[in-house]
């Protein structure tokens, strides 16, 4: 069973032009689809679950009006994560990951609510990257040991160093992506190097349990060697 797993959530505005509805909708039912994963990781006693939210990229380029609807839909679920007994009883820290600071003020008030109701947490994880991008998480990661080691590290330094070093498993076991695409996309490029990559032509909204048990299954017939 994988100790960690990364989600790539992709296609939900291609599922939408698809079911001829509009690109709200398509965030909604994508949103939900978190909570569902997270119940599942929950129910196969996966430790930690970190999910591709809004990308450095996306948050530079997409429009207005979706950033806004992203934005509703995150704090809407921030909001729920505060309230939600199966965080509480889980013991899940809820943890933002990336440049989130550079969200509008009423994005980032939500996430530290949230963190900090949820900071004493140990036994799980939910990790969202938000305003994420390996690219600029290596950036912050050079920057940090300019200004906080302030010399050369060592090989196995780099680890305390990286937006997961809190976590029991800062390198991620397994990387899930949907909607079709075969390739990581700027997604934790360091936490990544060992992970096992399932991909999957499905939209993100049409992710079923059944998909999830399969992307398990995939990982359990994998022999991992890590360079052995």
């Amino acid at each position: 069973m994988p100790n960690h797993i990364g989600i790539i959530p992709d296609g939900n505005r291609r599922w939408a032009m698809a079911h001829g509805m509009d690109i709200y909708t398509a965030y909604l039912i994508g949103s939900d689809k978190v909570e569902e994963v997270l119940e599942w990781a929950l129910d196969n006693n996966v430790q930690t679950v970190t999910v591709y939210i809004l990308s450095y990229e996306n948050f530079v380029n997409r429009s207005e009006m979706e950033k806004r609807i992203l934005y509703e839909l995150l704090i809407r679920k921030l909001k729920k994560a505060r309230e939600d007994p199966r965080i509480h009883d889980n013991k899940v820290k809820v943890t933002l990951i990336g440049r989130w600071r550079n969200l509008p003020p009423y994005v980032v008030d939500e996430a530290i609510k949230t963190m900090t109701t949820t900071e004493m947490y140990n036994s799980h994880f939910l990790n969202l990257a938000v305003v994420y991008g390996g690219y600029q998480s290596i950036v912050d990661l050079i920057n940090t040991a300019i200004t906080k080691v302030g010399r050369y590290i060592k090989d196995d330094e780099l680890v305390k160093l990286l937006p997961t070093s809190f976590l029991p498993n800062p390198f991620i076991d397994l990387v899930i992506r949907t909607g079709g695409e075969r390739r990581l996309s700027n997604f934790f490029p360091l936490e990544s190097i060992y992970a096992e990559l399932y991909f999957l032509d499905k939209y993100w909204p049409d992710f079923s349990r059944e998909d999830f048990q399969e992307a398990l299954r995939y990982y359990a017939s994998v022999e991992r060697k890590f360079g052995k």
